[in-house]
């Protein structure tokens, strides 16, 4: 694991919380919300994927 792939994995989180947190002050339609609710789960899955790639690079294995 290579201190570049923690890097991206990381700015590619800040990316999902920024356009959450857009999405957060903006949505007013019950459309508008869900799409933020999209956002939301992108944003876990982001997180998920760089806490995993981050604990790899600590020498953890992750398997799941």
């Amino acid at each position: 694991m290579k201190r570049e792939e923690v890097q991206k994995a990381y700015e590619k989180l800040s990316r999902a919380f920024k356009t959450m947190k857009e999405g957060l002050s903006e949505a007013k339609t019950p459309l508008e919300i869900d799409g933020v609710l999209q956002r939301f789960e992108y944003t876990f899955e982001s997180f998920w994927k760089f806490l995993k790639i981050l604990l790899e690079y600590h020498g953890f294995e992750c398997k799941i």
